[in-house]
Order: structure tokens, then C-alpha cells, then sequence
């Protein structure tokens, strides 16, 4: 394994096949924003926005995780629908968690001071998938715009796609909406009432989630004007659900546990 130069973009060599697209992986600067929902009546959870700060940048994996990428790693493929550069799903956040393990043991001495392989936080997602817009998603407000950035109830034939194939945003990151719901590492949690620094979803007691975990995105199956294809749409499953829908999104970010 040859060392690994990190700048503001990186691609992971993995042993994949020849037309199989690499780990090619974005930084994100740290910055303050709005998160969270400003004014819908069906939130899951009081989503009220807040004014919550990333400290620390963080790369962000310009795709979700294809299968090829995934079988490199795991050495099988649990998908419903076979491709090499169709993201892995039918992966519950427990599954995505131990791929994330195995990529760091393999990478430990090529990282970063203080960085590890994970899931993006819902924050890390949230602001990645913004890209600095206030409309409803980076695709524009009507819901019919959400037809140019992801594959949805509307145009998907009810299959999943090759990822890569709609717009991006403007920070170059594709398919954030639809195709496949994304994990995100928090558990379901109420938004802090004040501004927050790094803030992370850890188990409520008060709220009757338990420990599951929160998903993004919307996947092909969701119609436009489902809340999923809003940026700040949230909603959370179970953490060993494995099913059909469900992928994720590597993020490289830092760990103070390191």
C-alpha cells in the first residue's frame, strides 16, 4: 500500500476492477450555519434551526459507497441490484460501522493526526449537502426541481442507479438526495435550543427513538414532495435494519477519542 497524500481531494486506491470508480473524497472547511428546519408542520421531531459550528474540517466522500468499493473492503456484497458503481445498500448503520473499522485498520498509518474513517455526523451532512443554498434542497424550492439532482419515485423506474449521474452541488457531491437513504453516526436526538459546537445526536432518554439512528436523503422510492428532499429532512431507523434503500456516505472527519 503506497502512502496517501491528504489535500483537499484524495482518491483511495482500492483494488477495484478497471471501470470501477475510486474513493474520491472532498474536504470540507469548518463553518457556521443554520440547521435545521425554519418553518414545516410535519416535523418528526421540534427541529427548530440553531446555529450550530463545525470546528474542524472534514473530507467527505464525493459519492455514496459503491459495491465494488464495499467488496474491496468486506469481501462480499449484500445489495438487491448488482452493479459495480451502484452504491451498496440492503447495509444497516452496524454494517456501515464495521466497514469504516476495517478501512482504518487497513489505512491507520496513512491518516491524518487525530482523523479516522466514520459516518458524516448529521451536521457534517447537512452542511455538505447545503452548499451554502436556502432553498428547499440544492436543486431549487418546486419540488419538480429535485428531478435534476436525484433519482426519485418520479424518474427511477423504481430501481437504484449508478451513482454519479445527476447534477452535483456546488461543492461537487452527488446523489445527497435520492437513490438511497444515507446513515448518518447520530442517534435520533432533539436539536440543542442554543447554539451548539460539533454537536452530535447521542440516546434520549426523553425521546422514544431509543438508540436508533438518523437517515438522510430520501431514497428512489420517495415521491418529490416527500420532506426527505429537504436538506434539513430527517427521520431514523434502527441500527441493524438491513434493507433495500439504505447506504451511506464515508466521511473522514476528526476524533478526539483518537
Amino acid at each position: 500500500m503506497r502512502e496517501i497524500y491528504f489535500n483537499k481531494e484524495f482518491n483511495l486506491q482500492l483494488s477495484l476492477e478497471t471501470t470501477a470508480k475510486d474513493l474520491h473524497m472532498l474536504w470540507v472547511d469548518g463553518s457556521t450555519f443554520s440547521m435545521g428546519h425554519s418553518n414545516d408542520p410535519n416535523l418528526i421531531l421540534d427541529d427548530k434551526p440553531f446555529e450550530m459550528t463545525l470546528s474542524k474540517g472534514f473530507w467527505l466522500g464525493r459519492f455514496m459507497i459503491t459495491q465494488a468499493q464495499w467488496e474491496a473492503i468486506m469481501e462480499d456484497n449484500p445489495s438487491s441490484q448488482k452493479g459495480a458503481n451502484f452504491p451498496v445498500d440492503c447495509v444497516s448503520w452496524n454494517d456501515a460501522l464495521k466497514f469504516c473499522e476495517k478501512i482504518n485498520l487497513q489505512y491507520t498509518n496513512f491518516l491524518p493526526n487525530g482523523y479516522k474513517f466514520s459516518l458524516p455526523t448529521e451536521a457534517q451532512w447537512e452542511y455538505s449537502c447545503r452548499a451554502n443554498t436556502l432553498a428547499r434542497n440544492y436543486g431549487g424550492d418546486a419540488p419538480k426541481d429535485t428531478l435534476n439532482i436525484a433519482w426519485c419515485l418520479e424518474n427511477s423506474d423504481k430501481e437504484i442507479h449508478e451513482v454519479g449521474l445527476k447534477q452535483p452541488n456546488a461543492l461537487g457531491f452527488y446523489d445527497m438526495f435520492g437513490n438511497l437513504f444515507e446513515w448518518c453516526f447520530d442517534m435520533i436526538q432533539y436539536y440543542p435550543r442554543e447554539q451548539a459546537i460539533d454537536w452530535v445526536g447521542i440516546s434520549d432518554l426523553d425521546f422514544d427513538g431509543g438508540c436508533s439512528r438518523v437517515i438522510r436523503g430520501g431514497c428512489y422510492l420517495n415521491p418529490l414532495d416527500d420532506d426527505a428532499f429537504d436538506s434539513a429532512g430527517r427521520t431514523y431507523i434502527d441500527s441493524d435494519v438491513q434493507k433495500t434503500g439504505y447506504g451511506f456516505r464515508l466521511s473522514l472527519r476528526y476524533d478526539k477519542e483518537s
